[in-house]
């Protein structure tokens, strides 16, 4: 069924990104946070042309202080089905907090040049056992079912993780940081160059803060763009 009663059952935003089934792919803004789901179930092709350049757009844009990417494969994990490199994206250089992701029956934590990647499925499915330890590796527990509490402020993320016993496995914190965003271009020029062509120049007004521009369009007003 392709999880059709889940979404009979629930309604979920649609400002996922065009040309995939609408609410699996969204973004909610909560609080001080910003949360974006990713269904990692689609194949590579559309994962790379229609999730990641949305997903970036998500991470990179809005003044959450807290970002958080969330999907069912995860892109490490020393679980017994392992890890999944086509979900190792850059989240971090989008501006990511964290990232959580299931899959493996195990709760574990994973830092990668300083950043957090959780495997956070331990929700009541049979537990399984351990394959090789992945690099980064913080904290392996799957010695009972539970599940993660994140509690934020304007200065600080703390994760835990608890079990049905009430106790805590693992605590993490995170403290804000403070990120340089580059200013929007200058002097924005179009021009028709054909009928089916059009160039657009400007001025980079942040040199040291861009690498390159990407170009998108939409049609709804700013809700998505292609």
């Amino acid at each position: 069924d392709n999880g059709q009663p889940f979404l009979d059952a629930f309604v979920f935003q649609q400002n996922g990104p065009d040309g995939v089934t609408p609410e699996r792919n969204y973004y909610v803004n909560y609080a001080n946070a910003r949360i974006a789901v990713i269904d990692s179930n689609q194949d590579e092709a559309t994962l790379q042309s229609k999730i990641v350049p949305w997903l970036e757009r998500v991470m990179s844009a809005g003044d959450a202080t807290w970002k958080f990417a969330v999907m069912h494969h995860p892109a490490y994990s020393s679980g017994s089905i392992g890890s999944n490199s086509y979900m190792q994206w850059p989240f971090q250089a989008w501006g990511a907090s964290a990232v959580i992701a299931g899959h493996d029956h195990d709760y574990e934590r994973i830092i990668k040049n300083g950043f957090p990647y959780f495997v956070d499925g331990l929700g009541g499915e049979s537990i399984v056992g351990w394959g090789s330890t992945v690099s980064g590796s913080q904290v392996r527990y799957n010695g009972d079912y539970g599940a993660m509490l994140i509690d934020s402020s304007s200065t600080s993320l703390n994760f835990q993780f608890v079990n049905r016993s009430g106790q805590v496995i693992d605590s993490y914190a995170l403290g804000a940081t403070s990120i340089s965003k580059p200013s929007a271009p200058s002097g924005v020029l179009a021009s028709v160059e054909a009928s089916t062509e059009a160039k657009i120049t400007w001025t980079d007004t942040s040199p040291t803060l861009t690498s390159s521009f990407e170009i998108a369009r939409s049609n709804d007003g700013g809700s998505t763009y292609s």
